[in-house]
C-alpha cells in the first residue's frame, strides 16, 4: 500500500505574519549595519550591507518563528478557536432559549385562550386554604345571582343548598388532599332561592415546595340535564309500571337478535330463568330455553327459525298454543333502526269464550246436544259425502207422555227428564252418528249406513227399549215412552228438507198407531195426512 507523505499544513495567517516580521529584521539589520560601519569610519557599500542584512534575517528568522512567533500565534488561534467555540456555544445556548421563549409565548396564549373560553363557558371559583373564595368570573356570578362583592371573602356555604349531607363535603376535601381530582354533581341555591345544578371538578393548588395554597373548582351548568334527567326518570317509572302490570308480555331484539328487554309478563310466560332476561341475551338462548322445556304443544313455531327471523320487514301476527294448554297471541313488528318488537298476549280465555259462545250458538243450551242449525249442517254435509252404496237414515224421535210429567211434576223435573233422554240416546247411537234436539221434547238422529233399513230399525228397537225405561229425576220415578218417524235418503228425499219432512209423516203414523212403535216414511203418508187435515 503506498503512502503519501503530507506536509503540515502552515495556516497563511503563520506565512503573512512570518514574512512581515523577516521583512522588519531586514530592514532593522540594514539600519543597524550601516550605522556601526559610519561609526567605524570604514567604508562599506550598499551592497554589503544588504547581504549582510539578508544573511542575518535568513539565520534569525526560522529562529524567531519556532521560538517566538509560532508559539504566540498557535496561543491565539486556541484562544481564538475556543472563543469561536464558545460563541457558537452561546449562539445555541440563544437559539434555544428564543425558541423555549417562543414555546413559553405560545403555551402562554393557549393559557390565556382556554381561560378565556373557560370563562365564557365554564363556572370558575378560586378560594384559599380555608375555603374562603378568592376569585370567580361572570358566570358564577350570573348562574348564581350574587355580584362579585358579595362573593369574594366569603365561602360556598353561601351557594350551599342543604340537599347534600356533611358526608358528602368531608369526601370531596378528602379526596382533594390525597391530590386527586374530584368530581361531582352538586345542587346550589341562587340568591333568589332557586336551584340550579352543576357539575364540579375541583382540584387543590399547591406552590412548587408542594405547599397547599387554596383550591379551585371548574363547574358546568347542568340544570337542564338533571331536569331532563328528572323527566327521563318519571318516564322510565311510569313506563316499568306499565310493563309490569300491562296484561301482556312485551319483548324487544334489536337489529343482531339480542334482547333489548322484556316485561315479567314475558317471561312469566314463557317460563324464563332471570338470566335469560337479561339485555343483551342472544335469541338464539331464549329458543333453546324453549326447545328445552318443551313449551309449545306442536313444536318450535316456524316463525322462529333464523332464516325468517333475520328477515322481518313487515307485520306478522300468529297464535302459538303452549304445552301448558295455554293460546299465545304474537305480533311481531320490525323497528326502523332494526330489529323487532312483539306482544304476547294469553287470549286462552278468549279463545275459549269464543268456543263457548261457538259452542252455545250450534247447541242446545238445556242437553248440550247439537241444535237444528248445526244438525242441518251436518245432515247436508252427509248428503254431500254420501258415498256410493251408503244410505242417510233421518229418525225422527218424540217422546211419549212427556207433556204429561211436565205439567204434574214442573219444569225442574221435566229438564232433568230431557237431560236423562240426551243420555240415554247417545249411549244408543256410534260417534259417527248425530243426534240434536230441535225443540221441546224431539230429538234427530242422522245416521249413514250402507244397509240403512236394518240399521235404523235395529236402532229405533233400542231407542224404544232404552227410553221406555223408568227414571229416577228429582225423587221421582218417571216413565215415558218414545214414537219414532223414518225417511231415508236418497230414496225418500235428495235434500234436509224433504227427509225432515218425510220423517215427520213417518213420525206422526207412529203416534196414530198407538205410540211406542216406529215407521219409515211410504209415499201415501203426504196423502193420508192431507186428508185427516181436512177431515179435521
Amino acid at each position: 500500500m503506498t503512502r503519501t507523505l503530507r506536509l503540515p499544513t502552515i495556516p497563511k495567517e503563520l506565512v503573512g505574519l512570518t514574512a512581515q516580521i523577516a521583512l522588519t529584521i531586514f530592514v532593522v539589520e540594514l539600519f543597524l549595519l550601516m550605522a556601526m560601519r559610519t561609526q567605524q569610519g570604514a567604508p562599506a557599500s550598499v551592497i554589503d550591507h544588504l547581504w549582510d542584512a539578508a544573511f542575518v534575517t535568513v539565520v534569525s528568522a526560522p529562529l524567531m518563528y519556532f521560538w517566538i512567533v509560532r508559539p504566540f500565534v498557535n496561543a491565539a488561534l486556541a484562544a481564538n478557536a475556543e472563543l469561536q467555540k464558545l460563541a457558537r456555544t452561546l449562539d445555541d445556548a440563544l437559539q434555544a432559549k428564543s425558541v423555549q421563549a417562543e414555546a413559553h409565548a405560545s403555551a402562554l396564549a393557549r393559557l390565556k385562550l382556554q381561560r378565556v373560553i373557560l370563562d365564557r363557558l365554564a363556572i370558575l371559583s378560586e378560594t384559599d386554604v380555608r375555603g374562603t373564595i378568592t376569585e370567580v368570573n361572570d358566570n358564577f356570578c350570573k348562574i348564581s345571582g350574587y355580584s362579585r362583592d358579595e362573593l369574594i371573602g366569603r365561602t360556598h356555604s353561601l351557594v350551599n343548598s342543604g340537599l347534600h349531607p356533611k358526608s358528602f363535603w368531608t369526601e370531596m376535601f378528602a379526596t382533594m388532599a390525597r391530590g386527586e381530582v374530584w368530581q361531582g354533581d352538586v345542587r346550589n341555591r341562587a340568591k333568589d332561592g332557586s336551584y340550579y345544578w352543576v357539575h364540579c371538578i375541583n382540584s387543590a393548588v399547591r406552590n412548587a415546595d408542594g405547599k397547599l395554597k387554596g383550591y379551585m373548582s371548574l363547574r358546568m351548568d347542568i340544570t337542564e340535564i338533571k331536569a331532563i334527567q328528572a323527566k327521563l326518570h318519571d318516564q322510565n317509572v311510569k313506563l316499568d309500571a306499565a310493563l309490569k302490570h300491562m296484561s301482556q308480555g312485551l319483548v324487544m331484539f334489536d337489529d343482531e337478535q339480542c334482547l333489548v328487554m322484556c316485561n315479567e309478563q314475558y317471561a312469566k310466560m314463557y317460563g324464563l330463568p332471570a338470566q335469560l332476561c337479561v339485555p343483551g341475551t342472544p335469541l338464539a338462548d331464549v329458543i333453546n330455553n324453549h326447545v328445552i322445556t318443551d313449551i309449545y304443544r306442536d313444536g318450535m313455531p316456524a316463525d322462529y327459525l333464523p332464516e325468517r327471523v333475520a328477515g322481518i320487514a313487515h307485520l306478522k301476527e300468529s297464535v302459538h298454543a303452549l304445552s301448558n294448554g295455554n293460546s299465545i297471541a304474537v305480533v311481531r313488528s320490525p323497528m326502523p333502526e332494526g330489529g323487532w318488537v312483539s306482544t304476547h298476549e294469553d287470549i286462552t280465555h278468549r279463545l275459549r269464550l269464543e268456543d263457548r259462545i261457538t259452542h252455545l250458538a250450534l247447541h242446545d243450551g238445556l242437553t248440550d246436544l247439537p241444535n237444528r242449525t248445526l244438525l242441518r249442517d251436518r245432515l247436508d254435509h252427509a248428503l254431500a259425502k254420501l258415498a256410493p252404496g251408503d244410505s242417510v237414515s233421518v229418525l225422527y224421535l218424540d217422546l211419549d207422555r212427556f207433556k204429561q210429567v211436565n205439567d204434574t211434576l214442573g219444569h225442574a223435573v221435566g229438564d232433568a227428564l230431557l237431560k236423562a233422554v240426551a243420555e240415554r240416546i247417545r249411549a244408543c247411537i256410534r260417534k259417527t252418528d248425530t243426534v240434536a234436539r230441535i225443540g221441546g221434547d224431539e230429538f234427530i238422529v242422522v245416521q249413514v249406513s250402507a244397509d240403512a233399513i236394518k240399521d235404523a230399525a235395529v236402532l229405533s228397537e233400542r231407542f224404544i227399549d232404552e227410553l221406555s225405561a223408568p227414571y229416577e229425576v228429582k225423587g221421582n220415578t218417571v216413565s215415558i215412552g218414545v214414537s219414532i218417524g223414518i225417511a231415508i235418503a236418497p230414496r225418500d228425499g235428495a235434500n234436509q228438507e224433504q227427509l225432515l219432512h218425510n220423517a215427520d209423516l213417518a213420525l206422526y203414523r207412529s203416534k196414530a198407531s198407538g205410540r211406542g212403535t216406529y215407521h219409515f216414511y211410504e209415499p201415501d203418508m203426504a196423502d193420508r195426512a192431507s186428508e185427516q187435515a181436512s177431515a179435521a
